[in-house]
């Protein structure tokens, strides 16, 4: 029986891209939900007229709510840190990242992982990955979906904890201002590195 997105085994896949990092890194990330988690309260925090929940939009005290938010999901989220990533080079750092990301989902159970859509050609891209991952036999049972953060909630968690790292990877400073939340969300975070 295929999951659906509702279902255990579920996870929400982002990524954020961190030039000016010390070392210009490339993050993709995959919180896993358990199921019918209320997404509520980041929705009551999204800006009025925005389509979605960025973290890159908010003000310091918004991110804070949202990583309170974020906290209180209890999601557990698996994170591969690319570097050191050539400019010209991002889509390469994004299949160096699903290589190790998709593996490790599958081991802690997840069989369906819903990426937030790009455009269509890119999404392809993600699709020929699993495909090649899976033929080599490294994700058998993996199924790969997209869809529009406008569309779903759930993607914004991901996108605030993956935006939140990204600013610590930049800043060391960052996380005071994010209150204990953040330090929660570090205990459900699994950080994998690999080289470019």
């Amino acid at each position: 029986m295929m999951a659906t997105s509702d279902q255990p085994g579920a996870a929400w896949g982002d990524e954020s891209i961190r030039i000016s990092a010390p070392t210009p890194t490339y993050l993709m990330a995959a919180t896993i939900l358990r199921e019918g988690a209320d997404t509520s309260r980041l929705e009551a925090i999204k800006p009025k007229g925005a389509a979605k929940l960025h973290w890159r939009e908010l003000t310091d005290r918004l991110r804070r709510e949202s990583l309170e938010a974020v906290a209180g999901l209890e999601g557990l989220t698996v994170m591969v840190a690319c570097s050191p990533l050539p400019k010209k080079k991002q889509e390469r750092g994004r299949r160096k990242c699903m290589e190790l990301l998709l593996p490790e989902l599958e081991a802690l159970g997840v069989g369906l992982l819903t990426l937030e859509s790009r455009v269509l050609q890119m999404d392809r891209k993600d699709i020929d990955m699993l495909q090649a991952l899976k033929s080599k036999g490294a994700v058998p049972d993996m199924r790969l979906s997209h869809a529009h953060a406008s569309d779903e909630p759930r993607l914004w968690v991901v996108d605030q904890v993956l935006g939140a790292y990204g600013d610590w990877l930049c800043d060391d400073d960052a996380p005071r201002k994010w209150g204990n939340a953040w330090e929660e969300i570090l205990g459900r975070l699994t950080v994998l590195e690999t080289r470019f």
